[in-house]
């Protein structure tokens, strides 16, 4: 009988031991389910209420219609989006920001000194997205945990037009900036530009200024609109763009088989960074966290690059067709803090180069 009872006993102890481990991993696996994605219920719910994100981008039309397409297909959300230059949607945004109603959620622009003087002064919402892990190995100076993390990551170099001038010949600023070039070449205003000025503060960085000489003895043009110079480029009044958005190369030789081809030069390849942020006056906090989510996932940035061929600074995803990894390049580094604060002194530095 004292057997029975024992034996009962240390039955009922096992099965109340396998109950246990039942409840302690199943609520392991559901935790970790939720932070896979890192949208709680709740964070759902609310975001449904909101129904909307507003996006200030700078990001190209075909870009902005994927990521829209894709996002809107696997969430109940709706997003708006505006799109316009740097200079154009910092503008709009402190004018909101002036008049206290800020409209946009989640902003993006190449402009990585706008971003870091926005965090300073407390104007970013932070946020810790899952997704982030996947960015973790990216170079010291392009992730701020929480705030800013890189949406698309920009090698700049210069692109060449084919039937104009003999690309292969060019493997570096050394074998452009000569004679037999000279009327050919059009760079970016580095007044205006936030691509120009970080190349600019870049190579003067670690090369000085003659460069930049160079180019004024040859006669250069210069451009704000990336558009129009690459237009001109491919029609052959500027062959050659001393400093473009290497993704160009993609969307036009790669894709639709222009004449035109990329060149890395040897001296190094200055990287623009460019986030995706929640402001922190945000109408739609909770649909912007969701949106964030969907940006830097491996769905999201596979839309984009697919689309526009921009790199991706995850660490799971490959470089653009016909592209070199960003670890195979000779990247030369930006302290974009210094860039910020140096960009009034550098800006009127070139201007007495250039003449402009």
């Amino acid at each position: 009988m004292a057997g029975a009872i024992e034996r009962r006993k240390m039955m009922k102890r096992a099965l109340t031991l396998c109950l246990l481990m039942f409840f302690v991993f199943s609520g392991f696996e559901i935790v970790n389910t939720m932070s896979a994605s890192g949208v709680t219920p709740e964070i759902m719910e609310k975001a449904k209420k909101e129904g909307t994100v507003v996006w200030y981008t700078t990001m190209p039309g075909s870009g902005r219609k994927a990521v829209k397409k894709a996002f809107e297909k696997k969430y109940p959300l709706k997003l708006e989006m505006f799109q316009a230059g740097s200079l154009d949607i910092v503008g709009r945004y402190q004018a909101e920001l002036s008049a206290k109603r800020v409209k946009v959620d989640c902003l993006h622009i190449t402009d990585m000194v706008f971003f870091l003087d926005m965090m300073e002064k407390g104007n970013l919402l932070k946020y810790d997205s899952p997704e982030f892990e996947a960015y973790k190995d990216l170079p010291e100076g392009w992730v701020y945990p929480g705030y800013i993390v890189p949406v698309r990551v920009m090698p700049i170099g210069s692109l060449v037009n084919t039937k104009s001038a003999d690309w292969k010949s060019i493997k570096s600023y050394t074998d452009m900036l000569v004679p037999k070039f000279k009327g050919m070449i059009a760079a970016g205003d580095v007044a205006t530009s936030t691509r120009a000025y970080i190349n600019y503060f870049g190579l003067r960085n670690k090369y000085g200024v003659s460069w930049y000489k160079k180019l004024v003895e040859l006669d250069t043009q210069y451009y704000e609109s990336s558009e129009k110079a690459m237009n001109k480029c491919l029609s052959g009044e500027w062959p050659i763009l001393f400093e473009a958005w290497i993704y160009k190369d993609y969307e036009f030789r790669i894709k639709k088989k222009a004449p035109v081809h990329s060149i890395f030069p040897k001296e190094g390849t200055v990287v623009l960074v460019c986030p995706n942020t929640i402001m922190k006056q945000a109408p739609h906090p909770n649909a912007a966290r969701v949106f964030q989510d969907f940006l830097y996932s491996k769905e999201g940035q596979v839309a984009i690059g697919e689309a526009i061929g921009v790199h991706s600074g995850r660490g799971d995803i490959p470089a653009p067709t016909g592209m070199p990894k960003i670890s195979e390049m000779n990247v030369i580094s930006v302290d974009f803090k210094d860039a910020k604060a140096k960009r009034k002194e550098l800006i009127a530095e070139w201007r007495k180069i250039s003449g402009r």
